[in-house]
């Protein structure tokens, strides 16, 4: 079993390389920490890294056996994670092989989690309000990957999906699987510390954002609808359709903590000068 970890993002939201990145509480960069727990259940680790982080990469891993860092091939760079996973099989290009990938925006994913990931091929991990594309266990080639990518479709999930028919292993929602986007987010506090007027705000102002854009998307729907059929109108109708059943799943699920006797006013908040405070908090 190969190990591939994509270290190649821009981390341009994070606001510098996430690879090379330790987090405060944690003894390790993400990179040696993803290195470190995939060399617990592979033969051999593949790292997909960037131009710009590889040889920092190189370091950090020195006393790690059984590492490769591959960066993008030229006729197939600059397309997120199937970028990586074409370089990454090419080292093995006449055979197919069995990956599990780890992306190293999750430093905090436990051991036994990727054991799970492990026992299970064909397999992704998921909560419920979420898919984590990028934690996946497949067989595939490198040849079979170029295959793929010949009608265009860089979208990760319709590879693990479609491709490689893999099914979601459920998870509980948990720190572990939380996606390192931001720093500021790195020791942010919990709801815990929030007063039940500010959690209730927040509820509301999110339900609002959710049915805004549930609307947008539905009047593109409606106009991508009417456009002569082809094979970009029905993908694009397909993307539209999954992001309209995920905002409605989240609103369902968000519109359960909300307090119907709380008086804010989401319109209010976004155009009066009291900025939508609620009258009885």
């Amino acid at each position: 079993m190969i190990g591939l970890i994509f270290a190649g993002g821009k981390s341009s939201r994070f606001g510098c390389d996430k690879a090379t990145f330790r987090c405060a509480n944690l003894p390790l960069s993400n990179i040696q920490l993803a290195t470190k727990k995939l060399l617990l259940f592979c033969d051999e680790i593949i790292i997909c890294a960037n131009e710009d982080n590889k040889v920092p990469i190189k370091r950090l891993i020195t006393n790690y056996p059984r590492t490769n860092i591959v960066t993008d091939i030229a006729l197939f760079d600059h397309h997120g994670p199937l970028s990586a996973i074409v370089a990454g099989t090419k080292l093995h290009s006449s055979t197919t092989q069995e990956y599990i990938t780890l992306a190293v925006d999750y430093p905090y994913i436990k051991t036994n989690t990727i054991k799970r990931l492990v026992q299970v091929p064909n397999s992704f991990l998921a909560t419920e309000n979420h898919d984590h594309y990028s934690l996946a266990h497949f067989s595939t080639s490198y040849h079979s990957i170029i295959n793929w990518l010949k009608n265009d479709n860089w979208r990760l999930r319709d590879f693990i999906l479609k491709r490689c028919r893999c099914q979601p292993i459920y998870c509980e929602e948990s720190p572990e699987l939380q996606n390192l986007n931001y720093q500021r987010g790195i020791n942010m506090k919990n709801k815990d510390s929030m007063t039940a007027p500010d959690f209730q705000k927040l509820i509301a102002l999110v339900l609002n954002d959710l049915a805004l854009r549930r609307t947008m998307l539905e009047n593109r729907e409606q106009d991508v609808s009417q456009q002569m059929s082809s094979l970009e109108r029905d993908a694009e109708l397909e993307q539209l359709d999954d992001q309209i059943q995920q905002i409605k799943n989240d609103f369902n699920h968000y519109k359960e903590f909300q307090d119907p006797k709380f008086d804010f006013n989401a319109q209010e908040y976004f155009q009066g000068p009291s900025m939508g405070l609620p009258r009885h908090p």
